[in-house]
């Protein structure tokens, strides 16, 4: 992503009036599941809001590598979604990883 922008993170804007991004909004959800995967832990934490506070920083710090979201610091709407989306696709990864685990069951 970021070597077909000429080296730089992809600059996440939201426009005024919108509650999300319009350009990169595809490579913003691939960035988030990615972020989930990789550094996110099933052990001991059920939701996504049992992982602790530094773990999201963790979190959110891997996103910052990749995007640049322009009003992050200004517009709390901006951290809110992220954070929905961050909490939706571990959600869904800890779902993918429940249904896989019964089937090695019958296996």
């Amino acid at each position: 992503m970021i070597r077909a922008n000429g080296g730089k993170p992809l600059e996440i804007v939201f426009p005024e009036g919108c509650c999300k991004p319009i350009k990169y909004a595809a490579q913003l959800a691939s960035g988030i599941g990615y972020v989930v995967r990789h550094l996110s832990s099933l052990k001991d934490i059920r939701t996504y809001d049992d992982i602790p506070n530094e773990k999201k920083q963790n979190l959110y710090g891997g996103l910052m590598g990749w995007f640049d979201f322009k009003d992050w610091e200004t517009d709390p709407n901006v951290e809110k979604y992220v954070d929905d989306m961050l909490q939706n696709s571990y959600r869904q990864w800890r779902n993918t990883m429940h249904i896989d685990y019964k089937m090695l069951k019958y296996v």
